[in-house]
């Protein structure tokens, strides 16, 4: 018997106007009609919508997204239930309890801060303390991904996460 293999699209949509890490620079898609053809310009940051970091985004000669291979992420993982925690709050390495993390899997974690995609509220997401950052990076994981703007806290503009996870490439 075979193991059951689901694709899930974590991708939103990119339209002008939606919500990107305050100082970046804002969507703008223009439609450019010119019979019969037609495209659009874009402008945007390279970290607007659902995206991906690289080293390269924290680490000046780290590897970029062009040096990782796509197959790269692909693989097992799970989902790590913490809508239970508040706005801005530390999500701590006790949520891992009862989970069996293994090297280079991927871990995700629902803080069902994507219920609050297009208000003021939608920034003030809990975020991947150091210690869980830590953590993650000890028990060598090969991915993390949140499904809010991003792993550290966006009010503080902090960087712990960002600095452990992608200093060890994950």
């Amino acid at each position: 018997m075979s193991a059951l293999s689901i694709v899930y699209d974590l991708t939103r949509p990119i339209s002008s106007g939606m919500p990107v890490y305050p100082g970046d620079p804002p969507v703008q898609i223009t439609r450019m009609f010119s019979p019969p053809w037609q495209v659009s310009a874009l402008a945007l940051g390279s970290h607007s919508g659902t995206h991906l970091d690289a080293p390269r985004h924290r680490f000046a000669h780290g590897p970029g997204i062009d040096d990782i291979p796509p197959k790269r992420f692909i693989g097992q993982g799970i989902v790590i239930d913490v809508r239970d925690y508040p706005a801005n709050a530390p999500i701590e390495p006790t949520v891992l309890a009862g989970y069996h993390i293994w090297p280079g899997m991927m871990v995700l974690f629902r803080t069902g801060w994507d219920d609050f995609w297009g208000s003021d509220h939608y920034f003030r997401h809990p975020y991947l303390s150091a210690a869980l950052a830590n953590t993650l990076v000890q028990q060598q994981v090969g991915l993390v991904g949140i499904d809010a703007l991003s792993v550290d806290s966006t009010v503080d503009g902090s960087d712990a996460a960002h600095v452990r996870l992608l200093g060890q490439s994950v």
